[in-house]
């Protein structure tokens, strides 16, 4: 018996990598939307009557929502296919799961559920968050996805919250999602532009040129947190996002 249910696991791991092979290579074919057809499913959608036009702007919403869904579960992914090779023993491979899956898939689960768009300048918003941190918290090593993993989904949660494009909250679930502590935020720009610029619309405290490269340091504040990098962007991207009142 024993060695029937080995020989089933087996067979039911095979399969699920022989399929997951197969999505690896269906991927691969044309299936998301394009920038040009966002921008013309949005001009249609916001020609509908009001009905309409509130479900249409949800399903662009929530896109959005599950892009960053994706790249924050990329995240937690990276940390694990590469910690070991980086040297994180086993322990704190462990230790660092089981603190962050509870919280990533819930925080993940409540937001593609409560995400509310009712408007265009919400759903520039909306975009300039999900934009503005998905290209600010990219990782290419486990160190970086581990800090990246705690801090990313409560900060996409909260940036959203403070922009009103989460439905109303709980004081339960006000108290699940506290403060996120003060980081420091890394935005490439080019030199030559107007350091007065702000980055994702929001007041900019200081800004310091860093030596030998085109980055710029910039410390943002958002009321009751500061948005943080891992660490900088690839050099030559330029940030010129702002929020719509």
């Amino acid at each position: 018996m024993p060695d029937e249910q080995a020989q089933q696991l087996q067979s039911n791991e095979e399969r699920t990598q022989h399929l997951i092979d197969y999505l690896g290579e269906l991927w691969r074919r044309p299936h998301e939307p394009s920038p040009e057809t966002l921008k013309r499913v949005t001009e249609f959608v916001m020609g509908l009557p009001e009905e309409y036009r509130a479900m249409g702007l949800k399903a662009i919403a929530e896109h959005l929502v599950n892009n960053m869904s994706l790249h924050i579960l990329d995240v937690v992914a990276t940390f694990q296919k590469e910690a070991e090779q980086e040297g994180i023993d086993a322990e704190e491979r462990e230790g660092t799961l089981e603190d962050v899956m509870p919280e990533t898939f819930q925080t993940l689960t409540e937001l593609s559920g409560q995400v509310s768009v009712k408007s265009m300048s919400d759903l520039v918003n909306l975009s300039n968050i999900t934009i503005g941190l998905y290209g600010l918290y990219q990782v290419d090593s486990a160190e970086d996805a581990q800090s990246v993993m705690y801090t990313l989904p409560l900060l996409y949660r909260e940036q959203l919250t403070q922009r009103s494009l989460i439905l109303h909250l709980t004081s339960k679930e006000v108290a699940h999602n506290p403060p996120l502590k003060p980081p420091v935020v890394y935005v490439t720009k080019n030199l030559e532009e107007d350091k007065s610029q702000s980055i994702l619309g929001l007041p900019q405290e200081s800004s310091q040129k860093l030596a030998g490269t085109k980055m710029i340091e910039v410390v943002a504040t958002t009321g009751t947190s500061k948005i943080t990098s891992a660490k900088p962007k690839a050099s030559g991207a330029s940030d010129k996002l702002a929020f719509v009142a």
